[in-house]
C-alpha cells in the first residue's frame, strides 16, 4: 500500500511540474518567445498532462511556434482537436486562441476559405471575452487574405479595424504594422490621398 501511495504521489508531482512549466512558458511568451518555445519543446512532457492541460499546451505550443516564425504543420489535427475541446468545455478564451492558430495553420496550407472562417470564429469568440489583441490579430490576418486576393475594400476595412483593436490593447507595434498594410491597400486601390490616413 505504501508503494502505491508513493507511486501516486510521484505521478501527481510530475504532472504539477509539467503544468508549472506550461505556466512559466505562458508568462514569458510575449517578451521571450524563443525561451517559451524551448520550454514547451524540451522541458514539458505532454504525455504526462491531463486533457485540459494538454490542450492548453497545444495552443501555447502553436503560439510559441508562430511567434518564432516556425511552421505550424507539426500541429496538424492537434490544434483543431484543442479548438473542439475548448469549445465543448465552454472555455471561450482558449477556444478563441485555438481558432486563431487553426486559421494560421490553414493559411500555411493555402486553404484560404477555411482560414478565413477560423479567423472570423476567433474574432467572434475573442469579442465575447474582450480580448482586443486577439480581435486585432484575427482582423489583421483576415485582411492579409483579402489583400492577397486583391479584395481591396475588404482588406482596408479589416486593417483599419485591426489597427483600432491593437491601439485599444496597447500593441503599438502591431498597430503600426496594420496601418502600414492599410496604406499599402490604399495604394493597391490607387487611392494615394487616402494612403496617408
Amino acid at each position: 500500500a505504501f508503494c502505491l501511495l508513493l507511486f501516486l504521489f510521484s505521478c501527481e508531482m510530475k504532472e504539477n511540474n509539467e503544468e508549472m512549466l506550461i505556466q512559466r512558458a505562458e508568462k514569458i511568451m510575449e517578451q521571450y518567445p524563443d525561451s517559451a518555445l524551448n520550454i514547451l519543446e524540451v522541458d514539458v512532457q505532454p504525455a504526462r498532462l491531463k486533457e485540459k492541460a494538454y490542450n492548453r499546451y497545444i495552443v501555447l505550443y502553436a503560439q510559441a511556434r508562430d511567434k518564432n516564425q516556425k511552421d505550424l504543420a507539426v500541429l496538424d489535427t492537434l490544434i483543431f482537436k484543442a479548438r473542439d475541446y475548448f469549445r465543448a468545455e465552454g472555455d471561450i478564451e482558449n477556444a478563441a486562441q485555438a481558432s486563431f492558430y487553426s486559421g494560421k495553420l490553414l493559411m500555411q496550407q493555402n486553404k484560404r476559405k477555411d482560414a478565413m472562417e477560423m479567423y472570423a470564429e476567433a474574432e467572434s469568440l475573442a469579442k465575447q471575452v474582450n480580448n482586443d489583441a486577439l480581435i486585432g490579430l484575427a482582423k489583421y490576418y483576415a485582411g492579409e487574405l483579402d489583400y492577397i486576393q486583391r479584395m481591396k475594400d475588404e482588406a482596408i476595412d479589416r486593417f483599419m479595424g485591426a489597427a483600432e483593436y491593437f491601439r485599444k490593447s496597447g500593441k503599438h507595434r502591431s498597430e503600426t504594422i496594420s496601418l502600414n498594410k492599410l496604406g499599402m491597400s490604399y495604394v493597391l486601390k490607387d487611392s494615394l490621398d487616402s494612403a496617408f490616413y
